[in-house]
C-alpha cells in the first residue's frame, strides 16, 4: 500500500503541470541565455520574499577593443543589441562578476569595462585577474561583457 502512495507523489506534480518542483535556480546555472551571478539579498534592490531573482551575465565576452577603439556609447550599444534587458554592468555589478569569474567562465585575462563613469567622461574599469578597479589603464585590450537582471 505505502509503495503505491509514494509512486503516485512522485507523478502527482507531472499530471498537475508541475515540472519544477524541486529546481532551485543558483550561481552557476544557465538561464535566459547567460549564466546567473548574483542571486538578490534581503534589502537589495530587486529582492522579492519567497521569489529568485539576481543577475546574469552573457556567456561570453561581447566585444574586445584596443586603447584607441574604445567608446563607452558603443559598448553599451553593444551590449544592449544582445535582446531585451542586456545592458553594460556599473562598477559595482562589474565586481560581483568579478567575484564568481570562475563559476561563470570564459574570461579574457584582461581589463573589462563598466558603464560607470569618471569625472573626466572616462569609464572605470576592472582587472579580472585581480580585482583592482580604476580608470586610467593604458596599452591594454578591454573587454566588454553584458548582464541583465532576472
Amino acid at each position: 500500500m505505502k509503495k503505491n502512495n509514494v509512486h503516485l507523489i512522485l507523478i502527482l506534480p507531472f499530471l498537475m503541470g508541475i515540472t519544477n518542483l524541486c529546481y532551485a535556480q543558483s550561481l552557476g546555472d544557465k538561464k535566459d541565455g547567460g549564466i546567473i551571478y548574483y542571486i538578490y539579498q534581503s534589502g537589495e534592490q530587486g529582492y522579492k520574499e519567497g521569489e529568485i531573482h539576481g543577475l546574469i551575465a552573457s556567456e561570453n565576452n561581447v566585444k574586445e577593443y584596443t586603447i584607441n577603439s574604445f567608446s563607452q556609447k558603443d559598448a553599451k550599444e553593444k551590449c544592449a543589441a544582445l535582446g531585451v534587458g542586456w545592458y553594460l554592468p556599473d562598477k559595482d555589478e562589474l565586481y560581483k562578476l568579478y567575484q564568481v569569474k570562475n563559476r561563470v567562465g570564459s574570461f579574457s585575462n584582461g581589463v573589462y569595462c563598466s558603464s560607470t563613469e569618471v569625472e573626466d567622461g572616462g569609464a572605470w574599469f576592472l582587472l579580472i585577474y585581480d580585482g583592482f578597479q580604476g580608470n586610467d589603464f593604458e596599452n591594454l585590450s578591454f573587454y566588454i561583457r553584458a548582464v541583465r537582471a532576472f
